[in-house]
């Protein structure tokens, strides 16, 4: 029987941006762990407008870094963040939303947070509009939308987007059923260290889909997955291998 694996929901995106001279400094000083006098340059450069130094300091309090742990601090800086057009001070919002830390459970702001990251150019919250169509998590459940920002987090570079892509053409989800784009897009995911990725790949080499059906091949692919934390990757080895 063919198997599927879905990624699911990750924690940061990847941008590149120009930073302000004061995100800069305080980064400056998060490298030599000097995290209250970071702390302090984050929180006074975000009063002066710098979006970015808003993220940071709701981190900060996020994590308890610099200053005291403090979950209505982080969300309330996100906010100015993602006001500021800061894409990840989105993220992080919507990630806040999504698991009810602190601020009330709710998916539908959520999703307005990651589309609002998404727009702004971060690929991970495009991944998660898409995760949240395909999954039916405050918007209803639509594989054309969840193809259409799979593919922007593919292409922004968050690989896990592209495994995601590959599920879809695998099974025909919301676009024609391809097995060979299905190959293509593991295997982009697998090259980029996404487990899943490669536990998929794998599937495709023991089943012979598309690909000329190869056990040691994916003996292999299960093994990178498993390696890299994928767990039926673990479990389809051992399956495998007896």
């Amino acid at each position: 029987m063919k198997k599927f694996f879905l990624s699911v929901l990750l924690c940061v995106g990847i941008l590149s941006v120009s930073y302000g001279e004061g995100f800069q400094e305080g980064l400056k000083e998060l490298e030599k762990q000097n995290y209250e006098k970071a702390a302090s340059i984050f929180k006074d450069s975000c009063e002066n407008g710098e979006a970015y130094s808003c993220n940071e300091y709701g981190v900060m309090n996020y994590n308890g870094e610099g200053v005291p742990k403090d979950l209505k601090k982080a969300s309330e800086y996100y906010k100015k963040a993602c006001d500021g057009e800061d894409p990840l001070g989105c993220y992080n919002l919507a990630k806040m939303y999504e698991k009810g830390e602190y601020l009330t459970q709710d998916y539908i702001k959520a999703y307005s947070f990651y589309e609002k990251g998404c727009n702004g150019g971060d690929a991970l919250s495009c991944f998660n509009v898409g995760f949240m169509h395909y999954n039916e998590l405050g918007v209803k459940k639509d594989f054309e939308k969840a193809f259409k920002y799979y593919s922007r987090a593919c292409q922004g570079g968050t690989k896990v987007g592209c495994n995601n892509l590959g599920l879809l053409y695998d099974r025909g989800e919301g676009i024609e059923k391809d097995l060979y784009k299905a190959v293509d897009y593991y295997k982009e995911a697998c090259d980029g260290d996404v487990g899943v990725g490669c536990s998929n790949l794998g599937g495709m080499y023991e089943y012979g889909d598309a690909v000329k059906k190869d056990k040691d091949k994916a003996l292999e692919l299960y093994k990178k997955g498993c390696d890299l934390g994928d767990e039926k990757g673990c479990k389809y080895y051992n399956d495998l291998k007896k």
